[in-house]
């Protein structure tokens, strides 16, 4: 069989970034379109689309996830991967719902992603041996995930869809089993608790013809790019450190303090971005101001940055696009007048809205410097020109840090500065975002 052109459809921005990160190779990246039509870049083998969609309501989400799918059939996907979040969160059962509508079925749906202690097994989804529902991810300010059990979750999504369930015993009972489980419709959801038996999933689902839809974690993506591509080579960051890299992060995960202590023992500099009292009112916000003056200042003089949003949410109506609004506003206008050597953002609402802010048009990820980790080039905007993606972090400590996020961007501008955008279309610069919010 030729290798199929894989198109990757994510539900947000750090999804497609970390899945691309996997199908990546030496001489191969995979662009990951944000708003453009989708289309593979020359020596591509895979390519993908962010439908920015998590928290959108069911009818909505429909509508994003089948125009994305039939733009990435369009520019030529043979092979078409269906990226969910390894906690469940967003509404999963609306995307499939959507690809099953757009493109047939069956869906092969195996969202484990074991090196990240995620596993699903009996039907329900475990973080650390522990059921999702009663981990953070149930208290999460945009997804909450409220059911452990896949298939039950699912249903509560999308009454309507047929569901057929595969245990473990037959993924581990072989490849003839499992194709034999395999319906002519709908979704099999898959248990899945190694990497091992993600890779018989991939084979089995690349011996069929026509090629079904594939549906899962970067687990999966990762054990497709090993059948399809070879193993990864090593990172391919070089050692040394050429400027410095400034960090922004907005989570609501519990882990938090201990990511910013870590990195402030790895020797990044720590700003603060208190949220509680933030507003959409047209005024001048010191303490946003507060932080774009610390941080130009640091990274001026040449150290590592990273403003955190911290505290409450604030109280307003859809508060964490509030929040990465100025998140974005406060990086564009920090990166224009530092030039800092590269970008982490950690977050999907977060990464977006920086981008955005930064008018760029694509992300290209050449590398996977550490798991769940996506590193690679700005495609357009207005950041300045610089070098392709390299040494992000230090050894040990900032390393570990790093990759104990669930998904970084590791970004930096492009080589050429032809492909530039207008920065006013970005937002003002009198400490006040403007421009397109999240």
């Amino acid at each position: 069989m030729a290798r199929p052109l894989v198109g990757v459809i994510a539900d947000d921005l750090t999804g497609a970034a970390d899945t691309a990160a996997v199908l990546c190779r030496p001489g191969s990246s995979v662009t990951v379109w944000l708003h453009a039509q989708p289309r593979p870049r020359p020596g591509e083998y895979a390519f993908a689309v962010t439908t920015n969609s998590r928290s959108c309501p069911q009818d909505e989400v429909g509508h994003l996830v089948g125009d994305g799918l039939r733009a990435l059939r369009a520019a030529g996907a043979s092979l078409i991967y269906k990226k969910v979040d390894s906690n469940l969160r967003g509404n999963i059962g609306a995307e499939l719902a959507a690809a099953l509508d757009a493109l047939g079925g069956p869906i092969l749906f195996a969202p484990a992603f074991p090196a990240r202690e995620r596993t699903i097994v009996n039907g329900v989804c475990l973080i650390c041996d522990t059921p999702v529902a009663e981990t953070e991810m149930a208290r999460d300010p945009e997804a909450p995930v409220t059911q452990s059990n896949v298939l039950e979750l699912l249903r509560s999504q999308r009454a309507d869809l047929d569901l057929f369930p595969c245990p473990l015993s037959v993924v581990r009972a072989g490849a003839l089993a499992l194709r034999a489980s395999i319906p002519p419709h709908g979704v099999l959801v898959l248990d899945s608790e190694t990497d091992d038996d993600l890779d018989l999933v991939a084979k089995v689902a690349l011996s069929l013809d026509p090629l079904p839809v594939l549906a899962g974690s970067a687990g999966l993506a990762a054990a497709l790019a090993r059948l399809l591509f070879g193993l990864p080579a090593s990172p391919r960051w070089p050692a040394g450190k050429l400027g410095p890299v400034f960090a922004v992060l907005a989570s609501s995960s519990e882990v938090l303090p201990f990511q910013i202590s870590a990195a402030s023992a790895a020797g990044f500099a720590a700003i603060s971005f208190p949220c509680q009292n933030l507003t959409r009112e047209d005024q001048m916000l010191p303490k946003l101001e507060a932080a774009i003056e610390a941080a130009i200042r640091l990274l001026s003089a040449g150290r590592d940055a990273i403003v955190h949003a911290s505290g409450p949410l604030p109280q307003v109506e859809r508060p964490v696009d509030l929040v990465v609004e100025h998140l974005a506003h406060l990086t564009y206008v920090v990166t224009q007048e530092t030039r800092p050597h590269a970008l982490l953002v950690g977050g999907g609402s977060t990464a977006q809205a920086v981008l955005e802010a930064l008018g760029a048009e694509a992300l290209e990820i050449d590398d996977e410097p550490l798991p769940g980790m996506a590193a690679g080039l700005i495609i357009g905007g207005a950041w300045p020109v610089g070098r392709w993606c390299s040494n992000l972090a230090r050894p040990a400590p900032s390393r570990r840090w790093f990759s104990s996020w669930s998904t970084q961007g590791a970004i930096q501008p492009e080589r050429s500065s032809s492909e530039r955008t207008d920065p006013a279309s970005a937002g003002n610069h009198n400490g006040r975002p403007g421009g397109r919010r999240p």
